[in-house]
């Protein structure tokens, strides 16, 4: 028999329900065949059909709910077994609902199980067929409660839609961390999904690759049922029946929020000072390159402020660098309320800070922000109990005027920095051609010291010191001077603070420290004066890279007593660096070395504070000296100063002599040596010995040809 006989083929399972009946009244239901229900509404109408295996899924569902298509397809009786079997097998029915032939009413339930089994009771040659149907179909069921399982059981949102996009199923992790209820996202399509953070293009981009390539994926901010909105890695993928048709769209969607977090605080790190939360030198220099751009295209301009604090080391060497790094805070602070939206302001480092300035048609805008900046740093910054003050030097570059890329703004702001930093603390200066040539000039300059030590060309020079009682040569001071590449004399005040700045003053200062250390050694063997010593000179920066021990080693390398030499040290650099600096003279000093300070009167110190220092000897300025005969105070300065030093044990050494009526007014006032022109250029090492071995200078002979000009002078 090849026709559907409907009184034969209604499933015995099957039950009718009303929609609103749940699976649990039927719990207690089971039979070899999957169950079927039929679901009617409140007035009889047929609804559709629910299969135990969906009821499991979703335990708890109203039948209504797990109705997915309505009505779905139906067989009417009388209809061929054969064409219903394969209608089912092709359009993937498990059951399908029969009705009367003519479109009739409803008469039942036909299972592909049940169909199957009254086929194969009528005919043995549906064996084979039944068989692989058979087998087909359990596998099938089994696989389907398998993918059902892991699909509920996976940490990963899942979402399935039709062809049409419409939601056919969403797992538990979705409803957990979307929030949406199953039943209410059923049926809508993806734009429920939408964040309002891409751009529609964004989506149609999305749907073309799916169609094109069958796949998708990639990071996609979705909404979340309360309102919020969320990072996810989503993946589209294609499900295609063996004709290549679109069945369904599976979407995967895994949680990333944990990951942007990490990402956003990874960037913050990158782009923002750990300190200060400024912006840091990354995002100063992309902001830089932006600006340029932006400026070179509408035709607009922007400064470059480069800030850096006065004497920031002192603060960090006297109260700590966690004392300093809290200033440090207080100062970005500060900064931050001083700049708009559009502008910006930076930490490079350290206590190094820049400003990006955008023109707003006002002239003096650079101007009114740096009287501000300066505001800001003179008020005081209180920390545990202390009253801090910070000053800063202000270096500005304009954009084109003074440099079109971002490598010549800062270079041309850094160097205007730099020269507002020698004009004293609170200056600020514009770059400018005057200083372009400077900078080219210091910029040349280092590079010939780079070759300086390589090629030679430094040498010493030895001036001497002459005792006003006995005029003997009790001393000489070594003078660095530099012949650049073998032309010309470079006076030590313009190459040295070049050589601070660009760090080679410790190697030329060990090389002076070597050379002056291996020429004195020789003048042990002459009959010299017992107090005779040698003079050399060490620059701030020099003694940051010296250290005592490397000083008194050298010194016995070359076998020269210590009580023989003496070093140097300009007042402002002892007093100044004072904590740093004490231990490192007190070390020398406990070795026999003497320390002088140099230019004496100059510098911030005072005659009383220099009982605390190990010092032996007081340089006295050449400006006292040279100005004594017009200036009373300067006589009366020199007076106070020989007075003094002699009430605290020191001796007292004039400099820039070149007058016998200097040595006149000086002796009558107590100075102990004099040294100058009027004694002798600074010479050569061998000329320095004919000096030695010449008799004393004539001391009486020369006061007395200065008693003339003496009255004059005075």
């Amino acid at each position: 028999m090849d026709t559907l006989l409907v009184a034969d083929c209604l499933d015995p399972t099957a039950l009718r329900v009303t929609p609103d009946q749940r699976y649990c009244d039927f719990a207690g239901l089971s039979c070899n065949s999957p169950t079927v229900f039929s679901v009617f509404d409140d007035h009889g109408g047929f609804q559709g059909l629910v299969t135990d295996l969906q009821a499991s899924l979703f335990p708890g569902r109203i039948f209504a709910d797990l109705i997915v298509r309505r009505p779905p397809p139906s067989v009417q009786a009388r209809d061929s077994a054969i064409g219903v079997l394969k209608f089912m097998r092709d359009g993937g029915h498990d059951n399908l609902p029969v009705f009367n032939t003519g479109g009739g009413g409803y008469r039942g339930v036909v299972s592909m199980m049940s169909l199957l089994s009254e086929l194969m009771r009528r005919s043995e040659s549906y064996r084979l067929e039944r068989e692989a149907l058979v087998s087909q179909l359990r596998a099938e069921l089994a696989n389907r409660r398998v993918l059902a399982n892991i699909l509920e059981s996976t940490s990963d949102a899942v979402l399935v839609f039709d062809r049409e996009l419409r939601t056919q199923y969403v797992n538990r992790a979705f409803t957990t961390v979307a929030g949406y209820e199953s039943r209410a996202v059923v049926g809508l399509s993806p734009r429920f999904l939408r964040s309002g953070r891409h751009k529609p293009r964004f989506y149609a981009t999305i749907l073309a690759s799916v169609r094109e390539h069958g796949r998708w994926e990639g990071e996609v901010w979705l909404l979340r049922a309360d309102g919020s909105i969320a990072p996810e890695w989503v993946t589209v993928k294609t499900v295609r029946d063996e004709h290549d048709g679109v069945l369904s769209y599976v979407v995967m969607l895994a949680d990333i929020s944990q990951r942007e977090s990490l990402r956003a605080q990874y960037m913050h790190l990158a782009y923002y000072d750990g300190l200060t939360g400024l912006p840091n030198r990354q995002l100063f220099q992309d902001r830089l390159n932006h600006a340029i751009e932006r400026s070179a295209r509408n035709g607009t301009g922007f400064s470059l402020l480069f800030i850096d604090l006065n004497h920031f080391k002192d603060v960090n060497d006297t109260l700590g660098h966690s004392f300093g790094d809290r200033l440090l805070r207080e100062v970005g602070d500060r900064f931050k309320r001083l700049v708009n939206e559009r502008d910006l302001v930076a930490r490079l480092g350290g206590d190094e800070f820049t400003f990006i300035l955008h023109d707003t048609g006002k002239p003096d805008h650079v101007d009114v922000m740096v009287r501000r900046i300066f505001d800001e740093l003179i008020k005081p910054i209180a920390l545990d109990g202390v009253q801090s003050y910070v000053s800063a030097s202000i270096g500005v570059s304009r954009y084109p005027t003074d440099g079109a890329t971002a490598e010549t703004l800062i270079m041309n702001a850094d160097a205007a920095m730099y020269s507002a930093k020698e004009d004293g603390i609170g200056a600020c200066h514009f770059f400018s051609s005057v200083l372009h040539d400077r900078m080219l000039k210091r910029l040349d300059t280092s590079n010939a010291l780079h070759r300086a030590l390589e090629n030679n060309e430094f040498s010493l020079v030895w001036q001497p010191q002459v005792s006003l009682e006995t005029g003997t040569i009790i001393g000489a001071e070594v003078l660095l001077r530099w012949k650049r590449d073998g032309n010309k004399f470079i006076p030590p005040a313009e190459f040295i603070p070049i050589a601070e700045e660009v760090g080679l003053i410790g190697a030329i200062g060990d090389w002076v420290l070597r050379e002056a250390c291996r020429h004195a050694v020789q003048l042990e063997t002459l009959p010299i004066s017992p107090d005779f010593r040698v003079a050399v000179n060490f620059s701030p920066m020099q003694l940051k890279w010296h250290k005592q021990e490397s000083v008194l080693r050298t010194i016995e390398e070359y076998g020269l007593d210590c009580r023989r030499f003496k070093m140097e040290l300009t007042e402002n650099s002892l007093f100044v660096h004072k904590d740093g600096l004490l231990e490192f003279v007190r070390e020398l000093g406990n070795a026999g070395v003497q320390i002088a300070i140099d230019d004496f009167g100059t510098g911030y110190s005072n005659l009383s504070s220099l009982k605390h220092l190990p010092v032996s000897e007081l340089k006295i300025d050449r400006s006292f000296i040279h100005d004594m005969h017009t200036s009373h105070n300067d006589r009366q300065i020199v007076q106070t100063m020989i007075g003094m030093a002699h009430m605290l044990g020191l001796r007292t050494v004039a400099e820039g002599v070149e007058h016998p009526w200097q040595v006149a007014v000086l002796g009558g006032l107590g100075c102990d040596i004099c040294q100058g022109y009027l004694f002798s250029r600074p010479v050569s090492f061998d000329a320095l010995l004919e000096l030695l071995a010449a008799p004393p200078v004539d001391l009486r002979a020369m006061l007395a040809a200065a008693e003339p000009a003496l009255k004059i002078a005075l």
